[in-house]
Formats: structure tokens, sequence, C-alpha cells
């Protein structure tokens, strides 16, 4: 292992046992790979790229820093919402907006990073519009990066057909991938993104800046999905153990620990088919429960169909869809008393629930003494007397 390699793994490891387990719980889970042609450090989403030499420059506190830097473009998304904006200008942005958070809550970053107070507070989207176009030129982004496309180096270890990466623009590189991959990869990180937090908030080593703008900056039509993996993440906790070493970590001389994973278990889903809930609104919830079928992957999910009473129970293998098209409701009135009923009547034994309804009734039964979400649609201001809600947008 090399020296900037070890540097890289102490670095990460104090972080993740220490006081900043959520950046630390985050570095383990992604793959850290030497490249000369990086000027200093990027990433593409799936994993972190750093230029050894770099590395070895720079002060303790500034490589934790520029880690956290990098970090925080993955956990906010930012090589997927890059998209068709002007990646150089993007970059700069992005930069922006996140310095100024890592400087507030107490880190030192390199003497070259971008800073700006104008820019508190805001989005990098909204940086974004107030930049003028001709900075993109004139101005490096945050952590140190020249100008100018590199080849791969051969401390990569990668084979021939390897895509070149081009860090002219900035640290933050283009995901790329076909669709279903970009999905897929975003699936990704607010899954480990909602485990990391969890950790970290039950351990109490959460920054409230960077819980706060983890929340705000996430576009409204993903919110759902992120709330979703919130609720379930301690529910269904992912874990490492020291006990038995990361396979592919050792190949590049690293010890470092796997995931231990507790499993996901059963989940009941109720869907509320009444008359109230329109066909628009129906199609949602069942683009919704495909979600949790292939994407969360329970050891079991029971679907109960419910109106004014459980009329159909279907229940399905882990990533197994729902087949949408033969899908029939019984639209009649509204109680969700029955479903908790059902479940308990038929031994279901849930490790959570989640009911996809318009929330226009007010027969919830008892608590089932399990975590319970609800996803509401429309403007029905009933309000469940235990569980958490989410509202959608219909």
């Amino acid at each position: 292992m090399s020296e900037a390699s070890k540097r890289i793994v102490q670095t990460t490891v104090q972080m993740a046992i220490g006081g900043e387990i959520f950046f630390g719980s985050l570095a383990l889970r992604y793959e850290w790979q030497a490249d000369k042609a990086c000027p200093t450090m990027a990433t593409d989403g799936k994993r972190f790229y750093y230029n050894p030499d770099f590395v070895l420059s720079i002060t303790q506190d500034e490589l934790k820093a520029v880690i956290i830097h990098e970090i925080m473009h993955v956990a906010l998304m930012h090589p997927l919402r890059i998209k068709s904006h002007d990646h150089r200008k993007a970059n700069i942005a992005m930069d922006f907006a996140i310095n100024i958070l890592i400087r507030d809550c107490g880190y030192k970053l390199p003497s070259m990073a971008l800073l700006d107070n104008r820019y508190a507070g805001m989005a990098w989207e909204q940086i974004y519009k107030l930049l003028p176009q001709q900075q993109q030129k004139q101005n490096q982004p945050s952590n140190g990066q020249g100008q100018g496309q590199g080849q791969p180096s051969q401390d990569q270890g990668q084979g021939q057909g390897q895509q070149q990466r081009d860090y002219s623009n900035g640290d933050v590189l283009s995901a790329g991938g076909t669709a279903e991959e970009r999905a897929d990869l975003e699936q990704q990180i607010m899954t480990t993104v909602a485990q990391a937090e969890q950790t970290a908030r039950v351990a109490g080593k959460m920054p409230g800046a960077l819980r706060d703008l983890l929340v705000q900056v996430r576009e409204p039509e993903e919110d759902y999905r992120y709330l979703f993996q919130k609720f379930m993440a301690p529910i269904f906790p992912v874990d490492y153990t020291w006990q038995r070493p990361s396979r592919r970590f050792m190949g590049q001389g690293m010890y470092m620990p796997s995931l231990l994973k507790d499993g996901v278990g059963k989940l009941v889903v109720g869907l509320d088919t009444s008359a109230s809930v329109s066909k628009a609104e129906l199609e949602m919830f069942l683009g919704l429960i495909n979600h949790f079928l292939t994407k969360v992957k329970p050891e079991k999910t029971h679907l109960l169909y419910c109106d004014t009473t459980v009329y159909k129970h279907e229940m399905f293998k882990p990533g197994q869809p729902m087949d949408v098209s033969e899908f029939q409701a019984q639209r009649g009135g509204t109680r969700f008393r029955p479903v908790f009923d059902y479940s308990s009547e038929h031994d279901l034994k849930p490790k959570a629930f989640v009911y996809l309804t318009d929330m226009e009734c007010d027969d919830f039964g008892p608590d089932p003494g399990v975590p319970v979400l609800w996803f509401q649609v429309g403007n029905y201001k009933s309000r469940p007397p235990f569980g958490e809600v989410i509202r959608l947008k219909s």
C-alpha cells in the first residue's frame, strides 16, 4: 500500500470511529482510486479518485476537509445533478455551496478553496445562475484542480479499455451511464446516505448545518425516496465488521471492514383502493410498490388491498416486481384498521408497515407496535395517531 493510500485509509477510519461518523461511514463504502492524472481529488458518484502527490502535500486537517468535500459531492448527488449544465461553471457553483458549509462546521480547507460569503445559504443551482459566464474560464475548482485532460496513471491498476476521465472541468465528474444505470446509482447513494445519517444521528455526531443541507437541497420529486430510505435505515440496519475483511480492499493491500447486514425482514404494504383515490394516484401507488419490491427487496412483502375490508393479499419475494397489468381495484369506502387487524390475525409479523392512501378516513385502528410510514396523496386533513407521514404530489 502506498503512503498516500495509507494516509487516506487512516483518515477515513479515524473519521468513522471518531467525531465524523457520517463522513467516515460513507467514505468506507466507496473505492478510493489513485490517478496521477487527477489534479487533486474527484468523484463520479461511484468512486473517488486522488492524486497521490496531492494527498501527501497537504496537512492532515486539510486532507480531512478535502475528503469531506468529495463525500458531500456524492451525498448531494452532484455527479447526477450536473446533467446538461455547463460542467465547469456547475463545478464552481457546487464547490462554493459546499465549501462555505464545511468551513462553517470548523474544518480547514486548503488555501486554494473557493469561498465567497455572498453565496452563504444558497443551493448550487442558485449560485450557478449568479455566476458570470466568464468565471468558468478564470477560476479553478475549489480544491485546486488545474486545467487540462490527463491520461489515467499506472497507479490505477486498471486493465486496457478503461475509459479516460476528463478532469478539466473540476472535481465533479458526470456519472454517465444509461438511464437505468443512473437510476440505480441514485438509489444506491440515497440508501448509503440514509444509513450513514441514521448512524451519525444515533451517535449524536451529525453536524446540524450539514444535516439541514442534505434535506434542503434534494429536489422535490426525490424527497419521498430519500425519506423512505431514512425511515428504513434504523429498521433494516447495515453495519461493519472487522472480523471479516473486505475482499475488495484486500487486493489493494488494505485491511478494511466488510459490510455486516442485518437483513431486510418482512414488510406489509397497505394499499388504499377506495373510491376517493383517483386512477392517477393508484398508478403512483403501484409505482411506489414496485420501488419497494425491486429496490428495497424485503425478505417478504405482503401487499394488502383494502377499502373497508382487506379483500386481497399478495406475497412477493425479494426483487420480484408486481405485475401491474393484472391490477384490479375494489372501489368502496375507506378504513385503515382492517390492514393492521388482518396482519395480526394472520400472524404476518412485519418489521414495518407502509400504507399508501389519501388519508380520507379516521378509523386507524390500534398502533401495531412497529414502525408505520404513511404515504399520503391529496389534501385531506386527517392525521394518524401513530407513524410518520410523507406527503406525495399527485
